[in-house]
């Protein structure tokens, strides 16, 4: 996993990058991804209050107990990559170096079929329920055309266009309020989830630092 540079021209926008190695690896996940359809769900909410923007995709959700139990090879060498780039974001911000461990919930696989999108913006931390949030996280699965699918942060005023293997670690926060442009000629895998608070009594998968 290498560190890159965005090259946005907003400073201090404390959304880390990273390019794998081997990406490779991006595509056996969308392999493991299609092979488990019969746990796939279709998600679509429309937000009647907000312009009526509306999320499509399809996504299957992994927990940490079932890549446990069952030995999912393919989703424990993604987690081993994703949490080398989380020790360098520890290194540039040191205010995540207090806890002695963290704690990684579930991961989600999405597929954006043509026309999908997340287009409503939304952060990963609203509610109480999911105070427990700290930091979110999401690798592009495959390579997109320009003009479609670009990571929009609202309030920075950051696009960031999905290239195959980019990895981005940001705050689950309201300062990070996101949405995903529309799929128009191709589709498109990601693999996300969220690094949380320790300590929080949800069931989550431990990791040592």
């Amino acid at each position: 996993m290498k560190k890159i540079d965005l090259k946005l021209k907003r400073e201090n926008h404390f959304i880390g990058a990273w390019q794998l190695d081997d990406t490779e690896l991006c595509n056996e996940v969308i392999n493991f991804f299609n092979k488990d359809n019969e746990n796939h769900k279709h998600i679509s909410v429309l937000e009647k209050i907000k312009n009526n923007d509306q999320s499509d995709f399809i996504r299957l959700i992994v927990s940490p107990n079932r890549v446990k139990e069952e030995n999912l090879e393919i989703i424990k060498k993604y987690i081993e990559t994703l949490m080398l780039s989380y020790q360098q974001f520890l290194n540039d911000w040191d205010f995540f170096q207090k806890w002695d461990r963290i704690y990684l919930g579930d991961i989600f696989i999405d597929k954006f079929l043509l026309s999908g999108h997340n287009k409503r913006y939304h952060c990963d931390r609203d509610s109480i329920d999911n105070s427990h949030k700290m930091l979110s996280w999401i690798t592009f699965l495959n390579d997109l055309d320009d003009d479609e699918g670009l990571m929009s942060f609202k309030y920075l005023n950051v696009d960031i266009k999905p290239k195959k293997g980019l990895t981005l670690i940001w705050p689950s926060d309201w300062t990070h309020t996101y949405n995903e442009g529309q799929i128009k000629k191709n589709e498109k895998y990601v693999i996300r989830g969220n690094i949380h608070y320790p300590d929080t009594l949800i069931q989550l998968w431990i990791f040592l630092k």
